[in-house]
Formats: structure tokens, sequence, C-alpha cells
């Protein structure tokens, strides 16, 4: 486990690191051109949102952009923020948010209409079960996310919302 001091020191040489965002391998190789795949067969609109911190070179922003990018995905929209990403989930209204944060899962149940799907790679299952007591969704990968947005895409139920399926599948009513 690393300390306060050691993380402050690793964020300040991470800062000093030209375009250090564009140089990471992905955690799951493929994931983001399957986004981009299911984002057009189902004409989602797809926001990256990251609280990244800035480092030398590029802007945050760019750099996610650039290496989303190289990762697959054609146009990405990155959103790099402070604070809660629950007033983002309300003010764009959307349907679901995928987050690997519980903190974020919890502000977007607090404060929108957004379901959130908490990603455990882990598989903690205290977090798990915490998290599911709140009413989030948890997957264990964000490919497994991608394949429950994608069954709720395609679900016969067209009446209800992404958010009413995502309920439901969940076992919350």
């Amino acid at each position: 486990m690393v300390g306060c001091a050691e993380e402050s020191d690793i964020w300040r040489r991470i800062a000093g690191v030209p375009d250090f965002w564009t140089t990471l391998d992905p955690l799951e190789p493929g994931v983001v051109r399957g986004i981009q795949s299911l984002a057009t067969r189902y004409h989602w609109d797809v926001f990256f949102v990251t609280q990244r911190p800035d480092s030398a070179g590029e802007t945050t922003q760019r750099q996610t952009q650039r290496w989303l990018i190289q990762q697959g995905f054609e146009l990405p929209t990155v959103i790099v923020m402070q604070g809660s990403r629950g007033c983002l989930a309300d003010l764009l209204q959307l349907d679901v948010l995928v987050d690997d944060t519980r903190k974020h899962c919890v502000d977007v149940i607090a404060e929108s209409k957004t379901k959130p799907m908490l990603v455990v790679r882990s598989g903690n299952t205290g977090t798990t079960t915490r998290a599911e007591g709140l009413g989030i969704h948890v997957v264990g990968s964000v490919r497994e996310a991608l394949i429950t947005l994608r069954q709720l895409s395609v679900s016969p139920t067209r009446t209800s919302s992404m958010w009413q399926r995502l309920t439901r599948r969940a076992g919350r009513r």
C-alpha cells in the first residue's frame, strides 16, 4: 500500500512526464474499440469523464482524446472535471454512468436520475455488497458493463427506459 507522501511524490513525477496520459496500456485491451462499436450500432452518445491531474505537454483532455483514438474510439468526447459525477450526469441527462469509484456512483444516485454501474475488478465482496445495497449495479469489468448495456439496448421492452430495465435486472423495482 502506498502512503500519502509516496502518493504525492508519484503524482509530482507524473506531472513532469510529457503527455503521460497517452503512454498508458489499457486495463482491458480492445474494450475501447468495443465501446465505439456499440455506440455506433445503438446510437449511444458516449462521454469519457476523468479527474486525471495535469501532466506536462498537451492538456489532460487532449492527451486522453489521443489515447482513446489510439485505442479505437474515433471522435471521443472527454470531460475533465473535479467534483461530483452526479451533477454532471444530471446536467447531461445520462441514462447510465459506468465508473470504477464507489463514491462517484453514490454521487450519481444522490444527485441525478442516472443509473450508476460500478466496475469492481478485484472481486471485493464488501464493496460489491455495499454498492448493491445502495441500488448500484456492480460488474467485474468494463467488458461486462458493455454486455449488460448491449442487452438492455436490444431489450424487447421498448416502453421502459434503460434505467428501468437496468433496475429490474439488478433486482430492484
